[in-house]
């Protein structure tokens, strides 16, 4: 065993210009997400355990902290979706190829046909099947409507590709060490596409009625807010489950990690405190894109004519950005802190295999 120690960034200081003990916003409808989800959840047949992991992720606060302006209503959608998504993403982490592209084949019918599933996919895993395919597949996709639809499908079928993909890459490493994922370009590249948060923030456009044409969404600027969104989303999630990761032996795919491995980081191949900080660097970096497209996206034509939806697109990423930090340091879904003053100081103690 190791002993590994490191301090956690402050990265709302970065995202928001708070810190991680200020409060931010909620959606008023938080209290009754939460009882619904609850109730839901008790609903369902799955095995006491289950229940209880599944309330205790606190998926309503992740949503409420993500979508502070959606009604009731929208956030039972975005928060069944929410559900679908992480279940999909545990589903494949450790999975085969073969069998993340049956789950990955599974998924995109559900969006594609609501209701019309396979069964032997469904008793596979309860959570999905019990919960996921009535009260989404079906309610869910007649919610979105035509606008949104098609975006939202494509969205999620990129998503489930880079799901695939990475079960592919976990398979290439456990055969050969040199197809690890050896560089922070290439590990940005490939995050990007498996972190989720396309889908949300096309939900976010649906929830707001932001109806952006594909010339104003595939401009430059909005594509670069939304990648360095995703980034600031995927580089925090690293960061706060890299003590889970490690302690379990399965970090190879995660930021710090590979910043340790990447020479051109200039980090050190067991310096964690240098690779977190290098993290937070790049989270600081992808905060001031965002800023600066933001800046050139309100000086061109299309401004003019969308300021309006565009001003609340953008609120949506800066959103998500923010509440899923506060979420993950709330949330026992990474373990983050052991003790209070743990969450005081933000220092991160504990043993790992070698």
């Amino acid at each position: 065993m190791v002993f590994v120690q490191y301090r956690l960034p402050d990265v709302l200081s970065v995202i928001c210009g708070r810190n991680v003990h200020d409060p931010v916003a909620l959606n008023p409808h938080y209290a009754e997400l939460d009882a619904y989800f609850v109730d839901w959840i008790n609903a369902q047949k799955l095995s006491p355990a289950t229940q209880k992991s599944w309330i205790a992720v606190q998926m309503p606060l992740l949503a409420s902290l993500t979508n502070p302006h959606m009604t009731l209503d929208q956030l039972r959608v975005c928060l069944e979706y929410m559900v679908l998504s992480l279940g999909m993403e545990d589903l494949t982490d450790t999975a085969s190829s073969e069998e993340s592209k049956k789950w990955a084949h599974f998924f995109m019918d559900l969006l594609r046909s609501p209701g019309n599933t396979d069964e032997r996919l469904l008793k596979a895993h309860p959570m999905i099947g019990n919960v996921c395919v009535v009260s989404f597949s079906v309610r869910v996709m007649k919610d979105l409507g035509p606008t949104y639809t098609l975006p939202f499908i494509q969205s999620n079928d990129e998503l489930v590709r880079g799901m695939v993909q990475e079960s592919l890459d976990r398979e290439a490493e456990e055969t050969d060490a040199d197809q690890s994922t050896s560089s922070v370009e290439a590990y940005i590249h490939a995050r990007r596409t498996t972190i989720g948060i396309q889908p949300v923030l096309v939900l976010g456009r649906w929830a707001r009625g932001l109806d952006l044409p594909d010339e104003v969404l595939c401009s430059e600027q909005v594509t670069g807010m939304v990648d360095a969104t995703i980034d600031m989303v995927f580089l925090a999630n690293d960061i706060y489950s890299y003590k889970k990761e490690r302690i379990a032996g399965a970090v190879q795919h995660n930021i710090v990690t590979v910043a340790m491995n990447d020479e051109s980081a200039r980090v050190g191949s067991s310096n964690v405190q240098g690779a977190v900080d290098y993290a937070y660097e790049l989270i600081h970096t992808a905060h001031d894109r965002f800023q600066r497209l933001l800046a050139e996206l309100s000086s061109t034509p299309m401004w003019n004519t969308y300021q309006d939806a565009l001003e609340k697109y953008a609120e949506n990423m800066h959103d998500w950005a923010v509440g899923n930090v506060v979420w993950s340091l709330a949330s026992p879904r990474y373990s983050v802190f052991d003790n209070p003053s743990a969450k005081s100081t933000m220092m991160i103690e504990f043993y790992a295999p070698l």
